[in-house]
């Protein structure tokens, strides 16, 4: 346990903040923790011992934990110290010899034994060598040590002399005791020594060691009158069997004297035998005989009306007491009514009296009872009770059994005494109403009976006077408290009675009854009034007997108006009943409401100090002998005793309403003077206010509604009306207006006063106002005193009157009727008091006497602050009204137009807000901007009050219109500081109030300056708070639909009709506003119902709300167990989610969490998005669903994307409602026009309404296309595809609906319904919704779509910022027209959306490689049917039928594949096996099935030369084996086995990878890898290049095979294209046109860059074999005839030509086209010349695209390493360059042998800076030959060749120039041409 620990524990047990505890305090503490303590006297010996001698027993927080270290330091010596004196006790006395003790003492002290403390402890007993009591040594065996330690010699002697010592005082004990025995008779000797021995240790435990010393040898109570008594402080359990012991011999006693009567003969006889009875019954019991001997005895035989267990009952520690108490609580369960529980208690009563009645065996049962409760006690000791400590249990028993034994003192009779008895042993929860009520009844019954006739007991008849208290210990105080109340209940009963049978009963009675209902009513509140005022006027002496009656006749009217009141009630059950029964009802629910008091001061007491007892034993006392009988008022009147703390509130509210009474003098007087009143001295006008105070007083009293109204006088009657309806009704009281009209004002305000003091009363006194934090309750004292405050600070009757009306019900909303009241009463006054000459004057607090920790006071000072800073700006405001009539301001404002003056308020709004007012600059600024704000504002006013009231506008009415403005700001200003203020903690009140002060004396009124800057059609912070408290709104109605819902039948609730069900929510709605607005969680509640619980949580329905979400971006679970919760933790918890999000949404539209003030486009947005999440909750029927839909749209993305991931089960429960409401409706939602406006506001409010609409026809069209019929076939189709296919097949839908133009189609309606089938089997595809049903697929798709219609909303709600009135009329027209034309973009953008993952998942990687091997078993499928239908037939069927015969075979082929069934496949393929054999070849083995067969072969040949074969003939056998191997294998399987070990591969790669940024990246490169080989298998014609293009991609090593494989790819390829001639040439490959700007994740953009990749290298294959397929034999025998010299120039000429071509600015394609044709020729002729002899010309083709494979799958693997090193920015810019494609330049190097290859990156800025150097030669040389070229051929014929023809006459100079060069003939030859070109140059010298 933490220092923090103990000083909560410290804390908690100084409850008075004293800063000190007490010995009790922690003998208390301790007891509460261990059971048992040590003693007080060593608690004070430790505090003496540690804090000093000077503390007077008080312990400081600072020595606590040091004290109670010590503390359990002598707790754990004297615990062990207590077995170790046990083992020592071997005789189980409890004794232990002295010898025994020394070694106890060595044993604990140790090496510190000092024989000084020893004889210390010797010399202080009595008897200081008998044997020892543990209780004598405990004490000592923890002290420390005192002198010097005790040797082996010392201790050795020690010995000796104890049994020296020892043996001589029992030597003396024994001549002692034997001298006693001879001459005393022993039985005599042993009861007269039991009798002394009792006697001394009673008047010790009662009178204290100081009694016994001076003993005056008489027992306790004979003559103890003037005696202390011991104190009591803690209570053992000898005090609870003693008291036990009490109880049962008082009724013992009671029932032998009634056997001793029985018995008598005569009067004087009875003493003797009750005596003689005693003596035997103690005999008997002592001796345990009474069993069975009890009628024996004198008396025995006497008969008793019932038996002991009838009247006293079973005992609470029974189980028969428990089983009587459940079946009685069964029967209620089962709905009996109280008449058959009554008629079962009665059987139950009768079978408890069926036991002997007989005086004899009840004496036996009593004495059994006392012994099962004191094994009751004893074992309280050990476990408690009641889920309380043993030390709390006892101390309450020990209560309990003392207020028994006062009930007893009252009662005499034997029946009574029992019955008294068994009532005040259980407590009132354990009370089963109906057994005890009979007994109750029986008791009350025989106390009226035994009363009958009787005069009443009086308080002053019994000279009742209060003992000293100061001696008395906390046990002793407690149970004095216990026998006052008690006393108190006495006299209570007694004058009950004689109120219900007295003489006086039945005149008053009649008196009564000829009263009215309404006049009874009116009494009764008169009574409880006048009672009221009794208690507040206790006296502290016993009063007179004359005063003491005037308060019994209150009482004694009030208990005959109840019995009036019970006599109706009961006469409607029992016509028959009596006057006694009825009389004996009311006293029993006194008698109840006593126990119930007696019980809870039981449980009171226990924590408790000493002076709070005693001063609450003082009050109790005092109630008594002022006789007050507050349970007499309380069960008749309703009336309960307040707390001292509670009186404040009615002393507040006597205050407002003198307050109230003193604004009415002051204007009586006022009138009564004139103008003459303002120069009156102050002591005259007190004068003249006291003599009105006291006359008033008078008349309040008699309440003579005619002397009231001659009082008020005729000017004050005449707006009396008025004055009423200001005030309106008490804040308490829920009434009309038209209730508060009254003719009288004082008459009104004294029915007022009763009216709200009585609710205020019942307020304080609920349960839930109780447990409310003092601070929150003490708030209502300080509303009253704002109040009292308002009215003191208004000068004018009626305004004051108002404004009080208006504060005290501050909560309740806003009242505009009486707003506009006191606006219009404000500006008169103002008038008035300026033309009076009266000028206003700011207040200002005095503060110097104000404390600290004083909150309550803090409150009020920060509340009238900010009250007089609303004073100073309602002046303001007017002041600026008057000056702006005549301003030139205001003449510059009304030139400008009204849009104008609206861009200019807003303009000086946010210049406002932006102001630091703090420097001086910055207020003058303020200045400058409240004169323009006000001028402008005026104007507007004016302008908008003309439109309204279309007649002349005066500068009264446009002060009235502005200050109603300015009251409505202020009062909500007021009412948010008030709502909050218990929460404001002390230091941040004076802060405030500070701050308040300093803007005061600086004239800042920023409510005026809200005022005034206003803009109209702007959104405010009130419109945000409005539509936040409507959403709320939604949410309570679904609450009190659900509580309405609960308390109905399901099947009744079902029938209602949806305006039936509106009405029972509307009606439940008005009883719990007013709680909601007072923030009354607990009165709300109780609306609701006890029993109403919700089984879900709504905090987690709703989950993160925006601010939080906000910050955290994180979201709880959705949780789908159900649960129990009360309706108040649901009602709390949504006040504080309004109230919480009330102050997010305040703080984002004044920028308090992002710094930044929200634009005027901004909070329209806001106030948007608000109203969406009204619409879409308030569409729900449901708790649970507004709820789902509130949280989600809070927490709503503009991308879909960001939306949580625990929030995907919300949106699927949202969707499954949905998807019920779809199948209900049959026809389209209604399109409904936009509408044609100029405010902004009532546009955003139209787009959202079409918005909406839009939604919902969008959900209805969704799960129309999810249910469609059609989907079947389509479905068949994608089962059988892969995933690959499934999203290739969606962008190639993607592109057919971008290319439709129109929508309103039946293309567009089949295009979705395709998209939205392949969807559903990607979804379908993930591992987990492979359990999914199509119900649970359709789910998540309209999940989908609410996700993005939330998406879709908030885009344009975003927009709302930045957009005119022409953007929203667009917009909603936008919005009817999609609608009209059935677009559903929402849809699209579900169907056709990508799923991008950050991470490669196992699933992904997995389904890849199925689809690269389903790729293969495609290829064969579709040959196999080529096979089967001939290749002529195969290409005269359709499309359509070849997909669906493929459909068929790919079906069965899945079918019997998954069923194992592979012989059956291959019957199915038929002749695809004859690619067996080339699979191997063309995919290879993998590594581990080489090495298997390898060794295979090895082992066989060994085998084989062992047998005696040769080499050749193990050869030979080899090859036959191979061959058998070939046959035996079969292609479907072993395709199946190579992706079973493919699959074992890639599992083990990702069990081993670990999360590190590598293995992912890893990842995502070999699923980007599968599914490119699975499109390039795709993409390929026949099985055997698919087979070719995978074994390729597979290995990346270059060996022979691989060069033989791409050379077989090359011709499968060549082949396939000319199959294809002639035909339609296969469509390009479609790429999803996404916009890459808006894509992040690398991995769809690596995939888009491979895919655009592979689409180039197919057309530049294509693109080759085009070229190829031009040159054929003819041309080649042409070119044969040509050297390879001449060969090769050509083929540097074109070369040089393309590069030209390619740094031409625009190049023509067809120029690019011809020179690689004129080229190709020249590639394949020198290709073929390198080969052998008989290489045919398809060879060299074939070779020639192996190359170009070659150089392709290079740079793919190149591409591949790249991509994952590079950023977004690259990607992008490499997709972006990819799209573009026409690049050749591949199919350029294989065509000119290699030349113009790219450069090494490592060589590329060398190769850079020579090629800038050659190029700009190369220019240079250009110009001399394009020259030479001129003058040659001629300027004409030169300027007729096409660009490509000089570009080639100028390439043939260039090449033969470096043929030139090379050979070294430069200088002769070319100068000659250079020459004679210069020659004719002009300037050549």
């Amino acid at each position: 346990m933490g220092i923090k620990d103990y000083n909560m524990i410290f804390d908690e047990l100084d409850r008075s903040c004293h800063g000190f505890l007490t010995a009790d305090q922690l003998q208390e503490f301790h007891k509460s923790v261990y059971l048992t303590t040590i003693p007080l006297a060593q608690i004070n010996t430790v505090i003496k011992q540690i804090c000093g001698a000077s503390s007077v027993g008080k312990v400081t927080r600072d020595l606590f934990l040091v004290v109670l270290s010590e503390i359990e330091r002598r707790r754990l010596i004297q615990e062990e110290a207590y077995w170790d004196f046990r083992a020592l006790d071997l005789d189980g006395n409890n004794k232990i010899s002295l010898k025994d003790a020394l070694i106890l003492f060595r044993e604990f002290h140790g090496e510190n034994f000092s024989l000084d403390t020893w004889n210390k402890f010797i010399s202080s007993r009595e008897y200081p060598y008998c044997d020892i009591y543990y209780d004598e040594i405990r004490a000592w065996l923890c002290e420390i040590p005192e002198g010097t330690a005790c040797t082996d010699q010392q201790l050795i002697e020690e010995e000796r002399r104890l049994d020296e010592m020892i043996m001589e005082w029992k030597w003396n004990e024994y001549e002692t005791m034997k001298t006693f025995e001879d001459n005393v008779d022993k039985d005599d000797y042993r009861e007269s020594v039991s009798r002394e021995a009792n006697r001394k240790l009673n008047k010790w435990n009662r009178q204290g060691v100081e009694a016994l010393l001076y003993d005056d040898g008489l027992a306790v109570g004979e003559d103890d009158s003037n005696l202390p008594l011991k104190p009591r402080n803690s209570v053992n359990i000898n005090d609870l069997l003693d008291s036990v012991d009490q109880k049962y011999n008082i009724l013992q006693d009671r029932l032998l004297l009634n056997m001793a009567e029985f018995a008598a003969n005569m009067e004087n006889e009875v003493s003797d035998i009750f005596q003689d009875l005693r003596r035997r019954t103690k005999q008997m019991i002592k001796d345990k005989s009474l069993t069975g001997n009890g009628r024996d005895l004198l008396g025995g035989m006497a008969s008793l009306p019932y038996s002991l267990l009838a009247l006293l009952g079973h005992h609470k520690s029974q189980n028969e007491f428990e089983e009587i108490k459940q079946e009685i609580l069964n029967l209620k369960e089962e709905g009996k009514s109280e008449e058959e529980i009554r008629k079962f208690c009665e059987g139950k009563f009768e079978n408890l009296n069926g036991g002997s009645k007989t005086a004899g065996d009840i004496l036996e049962y009593l004495e059994d009872r006392r012994l099962q409760e004191k094994q009751y006690c004893l074992g309280l000791l050990h476990k408690g009770g009641d889920g309380k400590s043993a030390a709390m249990s006892i101390n309450s028993e020990l209560a309990s059994l003392h207020h028994q034994h006062d009930l007893l003192g009252y009662e005499s009779d034997i029946s009574s005494s029992i019955l008294t008895t068994g009532l005040g042993e259980r407590s009132i929860c354990d009370k089963l109403n109906n057994l005890d009520e009979l007994r109750s009844k029986k008791l009350v019954l025989s106390q009226l009976e035994e009363k009958k006739g009787r005069k009443q007991i009086q308080v002053s008849e019994g000279k009742i006077t209060l003992d000293k208290l100061d001696n008395l210990g906390i046990v002793d105080l407690r149970l004095k408290v216990i026998s006052e109340i008690d006393r108190k209940h006495f006299f209570e009963r007694e004058a009950m009675i004689s109120m219900l049978q007295g003489p006086d009963s039945k005149p008053v009675i009649e008196v009564l009854r000829k009263l009215s209902e309404i006049e009874k009513k009116k009494e009764i509140n008169h009574l409880r009034n006048q009672h009221q005022n009794w208690l507040n006027n206790l006296s502290s002496f016993l009063p007179d007997s004359s005063t003491l009656s005037v308060h019994y006749k209150i009482l004694h009217k009030a208990v005959g108006l109840y019995w009036l009141k019970q006599q109706a009630k009961e006469e409607e059950r029992y016509p028959n009943i009596s006057n006694v029964e009825i009389s004996s009802i009311i006293l029993s629910k006194l008698n109840l409401y006593q126990e119930a008091e007696v019980k809870q001061k039981i449980e009171e007491i226990q924590s408790m100090s000493s002076e709070v007892l005693r001063k609450l034993i003082r009050k109790q006392h005092k109630y008594c002998i002022n006789e007050c009988f507050d349970g007499i008022a309380n069960v008749t009147m309703g009336t309960l005793v307040l707390s001292d703390d509670d009186k404040e509130f009615i002393e507040v509210l006597d205050e407002k309403y003198s307050t109230l009474r003193e604004k009415l003098f002051i204007c009586m007087l006022q009138h009564k003077h004139g103008l003459d009143w303002i120069n009156l001295d102050d002591k005259i006008k007190e004068k003249e206010l006291h003599k009105l105070r006291k006359e008033e007083k008078k008349l309040r009293a008699t309440q003579n509604t005619e002397e009231l109204a001659e009082f008020l006088g005729p000017k004050i009657m005449e707006i009396s009306s008025k004055l009423c309806y200001s005030l309106g009704s008490p804040k308490w009281i829920t009434l009309n207006s038209s209730d508060t009209k009254s003719e009288n004002i004082l008459s009104y305000l004294i029915e007022r006063y009763d009216e709200e003091q009585q609710a205020l009363i019942t307020w304080l006194q609920t349960d839930a106002v109780k447990k409310l934090s003092g601070r929150k309750k003490r708030k209502e004292v300080v509303h009253t005193k704002l109040q009292i405050m308002c009215l003191k600070l208004e000068l004018d009757l009626q305004t004051s009157y108002l404004m009080n009306g208006m504060i005290e019900r501050l909560e309740d909303g806003e009242d505009t009727t009486r707003l506009t009241s006191l606006s219009e009463v404000s500006v008169k006054s103002w008038r008035d008091r300026l033309s009076h000459g009266i000028h206003y004057k700011p207040l200002f607090q005095d503060l110097q006497n104000m404390k600290r920790d004083d909150i309550t006071s803090w409150q009020f000072v920060y509340l009238t602050e900010v009250k007089y800073r609303h004073s100073d700006e309602r002046e303001v405001l007017l002041e600026i009204v008057k000056e702006m009539s005549s301003d030139f301001l205001q003449e510059a404002a009304a030139m400008m137009g009204e849009g104008d003056r609206q861009k200019r308020l807003s303009e000086l709004q946010t210049k406002y807000l932006k102001l630091d007012l703090s420097s001086k600059d910055d207020y003058e600024d303020y200045r400058v901007i409240l004169e323009e704000a006000g001028a402008i504002q005026v104007i507007c006013r004016k302008a908008l009050l003309q439109k309204e009231r279309r007649r002349g506008i005066t500068a009264e009415m446009t002060a009235v219109s502005l200050l109603y403005d300015l009251y409505h700001q202020q009062f909500k200003e007021l009412r948010s500081i008030y709502t909050h203020l218990d929460k404001i903690e002390e230091a941040d009140l004076i802060d405030r109030q500070s701050k308040e002060r300093v803007m005061r004396k600086n004239n800042i009124s920023p409510n005026v300056i809200k005022v005034l800057t206003v803009v109209k059609g702007a959104a405010h912070d009130h419109d945000l708070l409005q539509v936040v408290d409507r959403k709320y709104d939604v949410l309570k109605d679904r609450l009190l639909s659900e509580s309405i819902k609960q308390s109905m039948e399901p099947s009744a609730w079902s029938k209602l009709s949806k305006k039936d069900k509106l009405n029972k929510v509307n009606k439940l709605k008005e009883s719990t506003e007013i709680h909601w607005r007072q923030a009354n969680i607990a009165e709300f509640a109780l609306v609701l119902g006890n029993d109403f619980n919700l089984t879900f949580d709504t905090k987690n329905i709703l989950g993160c709300d925006r601010e939080n979400f906000r910050q955290s971006g994180l979201i709880e679970e959705l949780k789908s167990e159900t649960c129990s919760v009360p309706a108040s933790e649901v009602v709390q918890f949504l006040y504080d989610r309004l109230e919480e999000e009330k102050e997010s949404v305040l703080n984002m539209s004044q920028g308090s969490s992002t710094g930044v003030f929200l634009s005027d486009g901004n909070k329209f947005a806001l106030v948007a998005r608000l109203k969406r999440e009204v619409t879409v909750c308030d569409d729900q029927d449901s708790l649970y669903l507004s709820s789902l839909s509130a949280g989600l749209l809070e927490r709503q993305s503009f991308d879909v994307k960001n939306i949580p991931v625990n929030d995907q089960k919300r949106y699927k429960i949202l969707a499954e409602d949905s998807i019920k409401w779809c199948e209900g409706e049959k026809n389209d939602i209604k399109i409904e026009s936009p509408i044609f406006s100029t405010d902004i506001m009532e546009l955003e409010n139209d787009v959202l309404k079409l918005l909406y609409i839009q939604h919902k026809q969008e959900q209805l069209d969704w799960y129309r296309i999810l249910s469609s019929n059609k989907q079947i076939e389509l479905r068949n189709t994608a089962t059988v595809q892969s995933k690959q296919q499934r999203n290739d097949r969606l962008i190639t839908l993607t592109n057919n609906l971008t290319a439709l133009q129109t929508v309103d189609c039946k293309e567009y309606k089949s295009i979705l319904l395709e998209a939205m089938v392949y969807k559903k089997e990607n979804i379908l595809s993930k591992s987990e919704h492979q359990n999914s049903t199509m119900e649970d697929i359709n789910i998540i798709m309209m999940s989908l779509l609410l996700q993005y219609q939330n998406s879709h909303a908030e885009k344009i709600i975003q927009n709302f910022s930045n957009q005119t009135t022409e953007d929203l009329t667009w917009l909603s027209n936008q919005i009817t027209s999609d609608q009209h034309k059935k677009k559903c973009q929402n849809i699209v953008e579900v169907v056709f959306s990508t799923e991008t993952s950050t991470e490669s998942t196992k699933e992904d990687l997995l389904a890849a490689l199925e689809g690269k091997y389903d790729a293969l078993r495609d290829k064969l499928i579709i040959e196999a049917l080529i096979a089967q239908y001939g290749e002529l037939d195969w290409s005269k069927i359709t499309d359509a039928e070849r997909q669906k015969k493929v459909f068929e075979m790919k079906l069965k082929e899945r079918r019997l594949r998954k069923e194992g069934k592979i012989d059956e496949v291959n019957k199915l393929i038929g002749e695809s096996l004859k690619h067996q054999e080339a699979l191997t070849k063309l995919m290879g083995d993998n590594k581990a099935d080489a090495d298997r067969k390898l060794r295979e072969r090895l082992e066989k040949r060994k085998q084989r030369i062992q047998e005696g074969k040769t080499e050749e003939e193990c050869m030979l056998l080899e090859e036959e084996d191979i061959k058998k191997e070939e046959e035996n294998t079969n292609i479907l399987q072993e395709l199946e086995s190579r992706f079973c070990q493919e699959k074992e591969k890639l599992l083990n790669q990702l069990s081993n990878d670990s999360n590190n940024t590598e293995d992912i990246e890893k990842l995502k490169h070999e699923l980007i890898k599968l599914r490119q080989d699975e499109r390039k298998a795709r993409n390929e014609d026949g099985f055997e290049s698919a087979a070719l293009v995978i074994g390729l991609a597979q290995k990346a090593e270059e060996d022979e095979s691989e060069k033989e494989r791409q050379w077989r790819l090359a011709k499968e390829r060549l082949l396939a294209s000319r199959r294809k001639r002639g035909t339609e040439q296969k469509k390009k490959e479609d790429i999803i046109e996404e916009d890459i700007e808006n894509i992040n994740s690398k991995t769809r953009l690596r995939e888009i860059l491979l895919m655009l990749n592979d689409k180039n290298h197919t057309e530049n294959r294509n693109y080759l074999i085009q070229l190829l397929e031009d040159v054929d034999e003819d041309k080649i025998a042409i070119l044969s005839q040509l050297l390879n010299e001449n060969l090769e120039t050509k083929i540097s000429e074109s070369c040089e030509l393309r590069k030209k071509w390619k740094e031409s600015t625009d190049p023509n394609e067809d120029d690019e086209l011809t020179i690689f044709k004129e080229i190709c020729g020249c590639t394949v002729e020198i290709k073929r010349r390198e080969k052998e002899e008989g290489y045919d010309l398809d060879e060299v083709k074939v070779e020639l695209l192996a190359d170009l494979q070659h150089l392709q799958d290079i740079g793919t693997r190149k591409l591949r390493l790249q991509i994952p090193q590079k950023e977004i920015t690259w990607l992008k810019e490499k997709i972006t360059e990819a799209k573009q494609g026409g690049n050749h330049d591949n199919v350029g190097i294989i065509l000119f042998l290699g030349q113009g290859q790219p450069v090494e990156e490592t060589n590329k800025d060398e190769h850079l800076v020579i090629a800038a150097l050659e190029k700009k030669y190369d220019v240079m040389r250009d110009k001399l030959i394009v020259e030479a070229l001129m003058r040659e051929i001629g300027q004409a014929e030169w300027s007729r060749l096409s660009q490509l023809q000089k570009q080639k006459q100028v390439i043939q100079i260039k090449l033969e120039n470096r043929r030139l060069r090379r050979e070294g003939k430069m200088v002769e030859e070319i100068s000659d041409l250079i020459k004679e070109h210069l020659k004719n140059t002009q300037g050549y010298s």
